[in-house]
This record gives structure tokens, sequence and C-alpha cells, in this order.
């Protein structure tokens, strides 16, 4: 669900009893979260497939290296408030910390930021045990062969 707080669109995600409030858009290249895939704790941008954590708003893959907003949620007689907006995670204790580039970094800087937070991605993934596993052959008929 999508909604507005202060001017700001916001996005309302439910996981199970509990309700998370972060910006409706990727702080990167403004994709739509709401069309994104949310999986565990975690939303997708449906356009270069970043991710971040809903309960922080942590940037966890690239291309994502800037946080997510997010505001306090709370409830009250079966109605959900959005809240006040929560503090931003500083550059040096989110696990996209090697992400935190300044204006002008060179390519170089750029790749090896990528590269930290994908393998920090993927480190995750294993942890959680939803790493993805090689495409295995497909077993069933052949291709140009007759019935």
């Amino acid at each position: 669900m999508v909604g507005h707080r202060d001017g700001d669109l916001v996005l309302l995600v439910r996981r199970g009893a509990e309700i998370f409030t972060v910006a409706a858009n990727s702080p990167n290249y403004g994709g739509p979260l709401l069309d994104g895939l949310v999986a565990a704790d975690t939303v997708r941008c449906p356009w270069h497939h970043a991710c971040f954590d809903l309960n922080t708003g942590e940037a966890l893959r690239a291309p994502a290296l800037s946080p997510l907003a997010c505001w306090s949620v709370e409830h009250r007689d079966a109605r959900i408030f959005v809240g006040e907006k929560r503090q931003k995670l500083s550059p040096t204790r989110g696990k996209a910390s090697q992400g935190s580039l300044q204006s002008g970094s060179s390519s170089s800087e750029v790749a090896r930021s990528a590269r930290a937070i994908s393998e920090r991605h993927r480190h995750d993934q294993r942890r959680r045990g939803t790493a993805r596993r090689p495409p295995q052959p497909f077993k069933g008929l052949s291709l140009g062969q007759g019935a």
C-alpha cells in the first residue's frame, strides 16, 4: 500500500503481524518499490534489483548504495498510523558501508564498492539458506525429436 507522510511517498508492507514503512521509491534510480518483490524482510526494486532491509532501510545489494528512509508505525484501535521518520543509518553502520562513495569517486572505487555489497548479499543469502543454486540441465524431451 502506498500513502503520503509529510509530503513523502511511503510504502507500507505487511509481513505477518508486522508492518514496515519505507520510502516508496528506490533512492538510486527512483524505481517504484510498490512493484518490487518482498522476500523475508527485504524489498527489491523492480527496475535494477537493488535490495533493501524493511526494518532499517539498509542497502543490502548493488546497485543500491543509499539506504531507504523509514518511518515508525503505530497500531491504535485497529488502525495504522505512520509516525515520525527515523534517523538514517550512518555510512559506517550499514551492511553496505563499503558502498558509501563520495561524489567524484573513480570507476575502480565504484566497482570495488559494488563487489563488496554483492559479496555481503551472497554471504547473507548463504547464512539464511536462500542462496541461488546454479541452473540444472533440463532432462526432458529433446528439441527436434518427433513424438
